[in-house]
This record gives C-alpha cells, sequence and structure tokens, in this order.
C-alpha cells in the first residue's frame, strides 16, 4: 500500500531495443531491458540494465526543482497520470512519444515526456510546462544516476569481473573522461560546472549516462545517500 501516493504505478514503454518501466512518482525510469541482448547466449531472457530490487538499486531519475520546481514540494515528488500503463513503438513508426501530465495546485500543467527512437538506445526526457497563472515560474532540470555500491550477488562469482571498472564517470570541458569512483562519491561531494557535459554509470560491457543542456553551465555533482549504501552522479541544468 502506498498512502498517500495511492495512484502511483508503473507505465511500460517498449521500443525495438528498449523495454522500460517508470514510476508515475517522480517520472524515473526504475528497469531497463536490451531486448537485443540476452544475458547469456543460450538463453532468451533479455539483458537488465536497469532495475530496483531489494538491495540491487539502478535506476535514472529526473525531474524539475528550484522554487517551482514540483520535485522539491515539501509533500513530495508529483505523482503523474498517464493515458495507458502500456506504450509500444508500432511497426512502420519512427518515434514513440509519452506523456505523463501533473498538475499543481495553482493549475499549472507539467508534462513530462519520454521519447524512444527505432534502433536507438536514446531516451529523450522532455517537460513542457503551461504557466496559466501571471508570475513567472523559476525552475531546474536534472538527471541523475543511482545505484548501489555492494557487488550484486550474481556477478561476484566471475572473476574476470574484477579487472572490469564498475563505478562512475563524467563529462567536462576541462575533462573529456574522468572517472568518479565509488570511494571518491563516499569522500567527497563533486561539483562542477561546464558547458554541456555527461555523467554516467559505468559497468563490464555498459554505460548509462544524461547529457546536459549543451546551451548553458551544467552542474556535476555526485552524493552518497541511503546510509552509505547507494551512490548518486547526476547534473543540474541552467535555471529557467
Amino acid at each position: 500500500d502506498n498512502g498517500a501516493a495511492g495512484q502511483r504505478k508503473l507505465i511500460k514503454l517498449s521500443s525495438d531495443q528498449l523495454e522500460l518501466l517508470v514510476d508515475t512518482q517522480g517520472g524515473d525510469i526504475v528497469s531497463a531491458k536490451l531486448l537485443q541482448h540476452t544475458v547469456a547466449q543460450d538463453s532468451k531472457e533479455p539483458f537488465t540494465l536497469l532495475m530496483d530490487k531489494p538491495g540491487r538499486l539502478y535506476v535514472a531519475q529526473s525531474g524539475l526543482i528550484g522554487r517551482d520546481g514540483p520535485d522539491s514540494r515539501a509533500e513530495g515528488r508529483p505523482t503523474y497520470t498517464s493515458a495507458q500503463t502500456d506504450y509500444q513503438l508500432a511497426d512502420g513508426q519512427e518515434k514513440l512519444v509519452v506523456p505523463l501530465t501533473w498538475t499543481n495546485a495553482d493549475g499549472i500543467t507539467f508534462t513530462k515526456e519520454f521519447i524512444l527512437t527505432r534502433g536507438k538506445f536514446t531516451v529523450g526526457v522532455d517537460y513542457k510546462v503551461t504557466n496559466s497563472s501571471s508570475k513567472p515560474l523559476e525552475l531546474q532540470f536534472y538527471g541523475q544516476l543511482k545505484q548501489t555500491i555492494a557487488v550484486p550477488e550474481d556477478q561476484q562469482s566471475h572473476a574476470f569481473m574484477a579487472s572490469a571498472y564498475r563505478g562512475a564517470a563524467y563529462s567536462s570541458s576541462e575533462k573529456a573522461y574522468q572517472k568518479e569512483t565509488f570511494d571518491n562519491i563516499k569522500e567527497k561531494n563533486l561539483n562542477v560546472t561546464t558547458d554541456g557535459g555527461w555523467v554516467g554509470m559505468l559497468q563490464h560491457y555498459f554505460a548509462t549516462a544524461w547529457t546536459g543542456d549543451t546551451e548553458g553551465q551544467n552542474q556535476l555533482y555526485t552524493r552518497m545517500v541511503g546510509n552509505g549504501q547507494d551512490a548518486i552522479i547526476g547534473l543540474k541544468e541552467p535555471l529557467t
């Protein structure tokens, strides 16, 4: 039982490459399956990259903060509504656009759109804000990756995995590619301001990243959460 967030549910978005689950509370991507990659050669089960399981969290979160941001509210993040619970890229369709909507107490509507494209692993996340009030809004987009630091049990047995890097990384105008290990994140919070840039999490064969606004100055950050069990790397775009 989700109590106050009673309407909270998971929405499925599928393309030829990806099957995503989006939590309507906040609109985070809490599961991502790579449909063209199986867990093993003799298996039909798709490889799961992002997941929200007990003791094993790896999710792509995003929202709007700032003075009027729905994700800055004292009462918690918004629970969006969606027309369907299952969206699929149709045959002959190039792009799948899935809107989630939320209207605040002042009647301002926030639409969070997810865009999946045939043949691509990129997921577009766009916000459209309809401000029917007379006052200007101050909003700031953030995108972050959150991951449990402990090595998943199913990978502990693979000795060869030990040599592969698992952790965070980022790119800035100063450094094209910089690893940010989980130990670094434990020691101190990253704070880098850059034009463009990206933040990512890497593991054996696969990476996940948020790319920032290419026009303005983005702030890259890290922090530890969940009693030191989970690491976050993220970016904030300029205030709008």
